[in-house]
């Protein structure tokens, strides 16, 4: 098996070395990112989708219906919580299906899908490392906190958050070059992240 980039391929023992590093990285950012009510849950809901539609996995919509019953309970003010079992367990599950199918280009769909979550979490982590910073050591410095501390309440992050979704879910049922809707996505996301060190700093 490999991964098609469509540029390149990464095959043989690359491929075992990436995957691992990705379910690990990606099962423990979805825990980073849970961190305020409703916004896992809704990346969720938007990640089930696109298994459905354009992987026709029924399992998508199993998430994605077990998430809005979730979020129900989780909208702010929430009552109850993921907690780390739940979004590790999210952050786990949805790693494994990258690797599911990663022919065709396949990859970018899911790089798309999970991108405000493994954006966000990547390019902090580089930053505070650039910065000095023990990167072991709690913070609050990921763009939806950062967007919380401005004085967005957790609603309008997390509906900010759908909004974008459905833009590269729409862009990708329709664009038959994924890779077109990948650049797309990496311009907007850090455009948007410049747009949030504006309104609070990274320092």
């Amino acid at each position: 098996s490999s991964i098609d980039f469509i540029l390149f391929e990464i095959h043989g023992w690359w491929l075992n070395v990436i995957a691992f590093l990705a379910i690990v990285w990606l099962t423990n950012l979805y825990n980073f990112l849970d961190g305020i009510d409703g916004y896992a849950g809704t990346e969720a809901v938007m990640v089930g989708l696109g298994l459905f539609l354009f992987f026709h996995y029924p399992l998508g919509l199993v998430i994605v219906a077990a998430s809005l019953g979730f979020l129900l309970f989780n909208w702010h003010q929430a009552s109850i919580f993921m907690g780390d079992i739940g979004s590790t367990t999210l952050g786990f599950i949805f790693a494994v299906f990258v690797f599911f199918d990663t022919s065709h280009g396949n990859i970018y769909v899911w790089l798309i899908l999970l991108s405000l979550f493994w954006f966000d979490a990547t390019l902090t982590l580089i930053r505070r490392y650039r910065n000095g910073e023990k990167i072991t050591q709690a913070h609050k410095k990921h763009a939806y906190q950062r967007l919380t501390q401005s004085g967005w309440g957790h609603d309008k992050v997390v509906l900010f958050s759908i909004g974008f979704n459905l833009i590269f879910l729409v862009l990708l049922y329709f664009m038959e070059n994924v890779w077109i809707v990948f650049i797309l996505n990496i311009i907007a996301l850090y455009t948007i992240m410049k747009l949030i060190d504006t309104k609070k700093s990274f320092i």
